[in-house]
Order: C-alpha cells, then structure tokens, then sequence
C-alpha cells in the first residue's frame, strides 16, 4: 500500500488540477491490486464492425486470487 497521501483538493500548489489526484489515485488502486491478487490475465475482446477507434479495443486486465 502507498503511505504518502496528497491535501485536499486543491492542492497547495496545482489547484483544481486532477492529474495528481488521478495519478495517485491509479497507484493505489494498482498497489492494493497486485498485494491481493496472486495472478492476472488479460482479456482481448474481438474487434466489432461498429468500432470507430483503435481505443475501443482496449484490453483488460482482469486480477485473481
């Protein structure tokens, strides 16, 4: 788990910006992922005729215990 933590928006320095709180966000919800789980797997699904984007065909990481 991460023990730093950030103020309470706004920050100090950056204001309303997200970006911190986003980016610090992500690595804690990774950090208690990969403490808990004790294996991943990603999951491709097939491409769509309806897809506009290559972004829309993301692939998922999909954590287990």
């Amino acid at each position: 788990m991460i023990k730093a933590q950030l103020p309470p928006a706004p920050h100090p320095r950056t204001g309303w910006d997200s970006a911190n709180y986003t980016g610090f966000w992500a690595a804690q919800a990774g950090a208690v992922l990969t403490s808990y789980a004790t294996g991943s797997a990603v999951l491709v699904a097939p491409a769509s005729a309806e897809t506009m984007m290559d972004w829309e065909n993301f692939p998922l990481r999909v954590y287990y215990r």
